[in-house]
């Protein structure tokens, strides 16, 4: 079974300072945030990550406790959202670099159409010209 379906037959919910979120909500929160008090996936991470890192929960002699699953799910949950956001991100990036470089490309193809031109005696010119009316 995968994440997400486990998370939406546990009815999995995440607390943040703003108040509780389900697993859907999370696709909306940004990756970081510059601004305070903006719950971001990184926030809620690092806190599930301290919860999974404590040493309050862990038994050296009995198997690991349903909460620390359920935080452990939780965790995977967001990091999964995080990773997919980055190659979103990252492939944004990319078309957009690529936008650009192609509109330079088609700017530089016009200035050496136009170089081509000018280079063209006025006969020619004239020519061309009335074989385009």
């Amino acid at each position: 079974m995968d994440i997400f379906e486990q998370a939406s037959r546990k009815g999995l919910t995440f607390s943040t300072s703003k108040g509780t979120i389900t697993t859907d909500d999370l696709w909306s929160l940004p990756l970081t945030s510059k601004r305070e008090g903006i719950t971001t996936l990184d926030s809620i991470a690092r806190e599930l990550n301290k919860r999974l890192n404590s040493d309050e929960n862990v038994s050296f002699v009995l198997k690991a406790q349903k909460q620390d699953e359920t935080v452990q799910l939780k965790f995977d949950i967001v990091k999964h959202i995080i990773n997919v956001k980055q190659f979103e991100d990252t492939v944004r990036v990319k078309e957009h670099e690529n936008a650009e470089k192609k509109q330079r490309i088609l700017q530089l193809i016009n200035e050496k159409k136009d170089e081509k031109l000018k280079e063209m005696s006025i006969e020619e010119l004239n020519a061309l010209k009335d074989s385009l009316e």
